[in-house]
């Protein structure tokens, strides 16, 4: 049984997919990347015995949205997983968020 998501404060809270997330934590999935939303987010969908981590990215471009320009560096390491989300000022890239995920 799939719980209700854990979004993280700042992130998007709409999600696409619900199903496609909940066969993916049923088979073990422990990440999902996604990007056509353009829509930046992170969520945590727990299952019985699996919690799968859901990230889209945000857009590069420089139309008119909700969210600010931005794109993600996902950091993997055997114990825990860093997401930092980056946006531009002033042409430069700066770090907008931090979050990280300990297994």
């Amino acid at each position: 049984m799939l719980s209700t998501p854990r979004t993280f404060a700042g992130f998007q809270k709409r999600i696409w997919g619900r199903d496609a997330v909940r066969r993916f934590t049923e088979c073990g999935v422990d990440l999902v990347l996604s990007g056509h939303t353009r829509v930046p987010g992170m969520t945590l969908f727990d299952g019985d015995d699996q919690t799968t981590v859901l990230i889209s990215a945000g857009t590069l471009s420089d139309r008119t949205r909700e969210d600010q320009a931005s794109f993600n560096r996902l950091i993997l390491k055997s114990d825990e997983a860093t997401l930092i989300r980056y946006g531009f000022e002033d042409g430069a890239a700066v770090r907008l968020e931090t979050t990280r995920i300990a297994k």
